[in-house]
């Protein structure tokens, strides 16, 4: 039986969680693959151990100490469509995102985990199913591990509904492809999954947000990329929930020979916020670049752990995070590079630093190398301080207010890790609307 913080896992919860995966395979019109997954799933979730602080991967985080019992998984279903979101939007000051889900090529809106809308201004070029299409084989086929973790499994059986957006061999569709991802629901678990599939030659951009106003859901988002061969894929994170809010992401991508992914985490929300972002770098000449940018206030806590799986020979990972804590935030960044045998010629870089406003604000930074191959390189460096006096001091002679002096020091803090983007590696707009969230960040 699954067992919590030491003791068995409440049957209340597991009652709640076997309701919903019923009501879930006995409604209309649901494909045999989602009654199977769905079955699996919470066969394996009754397996599995409940995660503690003990372990090493949750060592830093809270989520381990979170009253799931509390939490609702079965709950009223809204169906908010594009002019509403935009509107809340707007309502949260981010128009900036507005301008970017105007410019798409196609726009998803998913409510509490289930889609509600889809716009395809780009036509065949992008195909967007959910989980009542016919979906590829590769993707009805998925299967959770014989022992997975809990979190997977407990996704696998709350999520609603699933966005697959892909591209065809040697396309190369103009714009992004923009998902809104609303959480309304108060006291749930929320499990939004989006699976993307870059086929051979492909070049495919794609930009999620989070987005909620004043309610306590904990969120479970799983992402899930498969590049094909020489494919170039864009993936952009906007986490922006509410205060009340508890989040922990799961990104998890899959390289086939020359396939590159550009990733951006961008991070301001919720009050625990955990991100888990994997990197299996399989074929040859694989590349993963990784920008981290998070600002953390009152007495969040930020936990954001990578691993770039080195496999395939001259595979090439880059990681960069910038992290700015005020108020009592705390925040942990683990990053793990990993050279397997045959990854020879490859190259891995990780750089993570840390910028405390406050006294009470904390930062640990653990980098990791295991290394199990000749003939390869890899630099880390990290860093932990508070605002440098002599740049404040020099901002200030200049005739700038010490609290404005402050504040460009902290934007200009966070807008070196987004001058590090290549240009077009990721969508103009994305890279737009975040500096001016940046720009617009309160002390």
């Amino acid at each position: 039986m699954v067992t919590s913080r030491g003791c068995i896992l409440n049957e209340i919860l597991l009652e709640k969680i076997k309701q919903s995966v019923d009501a879930q395979i006995s409604a209309k019109h649901v494909p045999g693959w989602v009654r199977e997954f769905k079955e699996d799933c919470f066969k394996k979730l009754t397996k599995s151990a409940y995660p503690t602080a003990d372990q090493e991967v949750f060592k830093f985080s809270k989520i381990p100490e979170l009253d799931l019992e509390s939490l609702e998984v079965e709950f009223e279903q809204k169906n908010v469509g594009l002019q509403e979101t935009e509107k809340l939007l707007a309502s949260l000051g981010y128009s900036h995102l507005i301008d970017l889900i105007e410019s798409s090529s196609a726009v998803v809106i998913v409510t509490d985990g289930s889609v509600s809308e889809i716009i395809n201004k780009a036509g065949s070029a992008v195909l967007i199913q959910n989980s009542f299409d016919d979906l590829p084989k590769s993707i009805t086929e998925t299967r959770l591990s014989d022992e997975p973790k809990f979190y997977d499994a407990l996704c696998g059986c709350i999520t609603k509904d699933l966005v697959y957006v892909s591209c065809g061999k040697n396309a190369e569709p103009i714009g992004c492809v923009t998902i809104v991802n609303l959480i309304t629901a108060s006291n749930c678990i929320v499990s939004p999954t989006v699976i993307i599939g870059a086929n051979e030659n492909s070049s495919i951009k794609v930009v999620e947000i989070f987005v909620s106003q004043n309610n306590n859901s904990f969120v479970l988002p799983v992402t899930l990329l498969n590049l094909g061969k020489n494919s170039r894929t864009s993936y952009v994170r906007f986490q922006l929930l509410s205060y009340e809010n508890l989040f922990s992401g799961l990104q998890l991508s899959n390289h086939e020979s020359g396939a590159e992914l550009n990733t951006l985490q961008f991070s301001i929300g919720s009050s625990v916020c955990r991100m888990r972002i994997d990197s299996n770098l399989v074929g040859e000449g694989s590349v993963s670049e990784l920008a981290a940018v998070s600002h953390g206030r009152y007495d969040q806590k930020l936990d954001l752990r990578t691993k770039q799986n080195h496999v395939g020979t001259r595979t090439e990972s880059n990681m960069i995070s910038a992290t700015v804590l005020g108020g009592c935030a705390q925040s942990v960044t683990t990053g793990l590079v990993k050279m397997q045998n045959g990854s020879k010629k490859s190259k891995a870089i990780q750089s993570n630093k840390n910028l405390l406003v406050t006294s009470t604000a904390h930062a640990e930074s653990i980098p990791n190398l295991d290394i199990l191959e000749n003939d390869v390189r890899c630099d880390h460096a990290s860093s932990v301080g508070p605002i440098n006096l002599e740049q404040l001091n020099f901002l200030e002679s200049r005739g700038i207010e010490p609290t404005l002096a402050k504040k460009l020091i902290i934007k200009g803090f966070l807008n070196s890790v987004m001058d590090t983007v290549r240009p077009n590696a990721l969508p103009v707009q994305a890279i737009t609307a975040a500096k001016s969230i940046i720009r617009e960040l309160p002390d």
